[in-house]
């Protein structure tokens, strides 16, 4: 799925894409990682996920070059 959204981190509130990414592996466990990319950062701006063994993010600060 992919959306056009506000997205809130520590960093402020962009504009953002929303990528969801649906993953399965052998052994039955399904998951989805939820990424936003914001044009106006030219980056990934927060990460989230349902599996436990990967940690979630989100911007704190940033500059544009």
């Amino acid at each position: 799925m992919r959306a056009y959204e506000d997205v809130k981190t520590k960093a402020g509130t962009f504009k953002a894409y929303k990528i969801e990414q649906g993953w399965s592996n052998a052994y039955g466990s399904r998951w989805v990682n939820s990424v936003w990319y914001a044009p106006e950062v030219k980056s990934q701006v927060k990460f989230t996920s349902n599996n436990s063994n990967l940690t979630d993010w989100e911007l704190i600060s940033y500059s544009l070059k």
